[in-house]
């Protein structure tokens, strides 16, 4: 049998959350029936029943499964083929005395208005998402866009600091304002110290990772480069830069382009994790 975990909702700020067992194909209690649940658009996992077990029974189980309170469930039987086959009026009557067959489906309705499954919205498609262009983004005042530009070009300082941190390869324009201060031969011992393949850790943030490629990246600017295929999806790239050069190859958002002197190599039990 397989273990299913159901969020069912909150009450009183608390979430309720509970295990439902779906017996294997084939799997029939001796007394009873596996039975399919539907509770709006949503299908739960088959479910054992007694046949002894009488419908006032059968809806504080199934209020536990579906959330909907007992006096205001309404339960009706539908075959395999999806037919109506009885309503489950008499809350004093076992489940045998509406013959149900294996596979059947046991339709639960909720008569609350407030309800989230009796919502209108529910039937409706959703609204479409508001894009705006990039030309109509640009045209803006007071956007970070425009308050990014003005503190680059207030202290330029700040994207050559950005370039130095190993930050994915930043724009042209951050890249010539960095160009004067850092040489072509940048950081090319801290480059020739590492070993591609190697396991790495990098400064200060401690992203673990490996190390993918070594050498020039004009893109993100003069001197040497690192990159980096991450264990976890906090990079900017996939081995590519912004201009669609690949260097290397990760999956997207685990790339990234750091100074070799942020990459610390792993040995021992430290390389072999990951």
């Amino acid at each position: 049998a397989q273990l299913f975990y159901l969020y069912i909702g909150t009450y009183a700020g608390i979430g309720i959350v509970i295990q439902v067992m779906e017996p294997k194909k084939g799997s029939t209690p001796e007394d009873g029936y596996v039975l399919h649940v539907d509770c709006g658009k949503i299908r739960y996992p088959s479910i054992p029943l007694s046949k002894h077990l009488t419908v006032k029974q059968l809806k504080y189980r199934l209020w536990y499964l579906t959330g909907v309170c007992p006096p205001n469930m309404v339960l009706q039987l539908k075959g395999t083929d999806g037919k109506h086959l009885a309503g489950l009026a008499d809350e004093d009557k076992p489940l045998v005395h509406y013959s149900p067959a294996d596979g059947c489906v046991l339709q639960v309705m909720d008569t609350n208005p407030k309800q989230l499954f009796n919502k209108a919205w529910l039937e409706s498609k959703p609204a479409p998402k508001y894009e705006m262009s990039d030309e109509k983004y640009s045209q803006r005042e007071n956007t970070f866009r425009r308050f990014k530009e003005r503190i680059l070009k207030e202290r330029p300082e700040l994207a050559a600091r950005t370039n130095h941190q190993g930050e994915d390869a930043p724009s042209s324009s951050q890249s010539s304002c960095s160009a004067s201060s850092v040489s072509e031969d940048h950081q090319e011992e801290e480059a020739a110290a590492l070993i591609l393949g190697t396991r790495c850790r990098l400064q200060p943030d401690g992203r673990l990772g490996r190390i993918a490629y070594l050498g020039r990246v004009p893109e993100a600017g003069p001197g040497y480069w690192a990159g980096v295929a991450l264990d976890d999806p906090r990079g900017r790239n996939d081995g590519s830069t912004r201009s669609g050069l690949r260097y290397f190859d990760c999956a997207p958002g685990h790339g990234t382009f750091v100074r070799p002197a942020k990459v610390v190599m792993l040995s021992g039990a430290e390389a072999s994790e990951g």
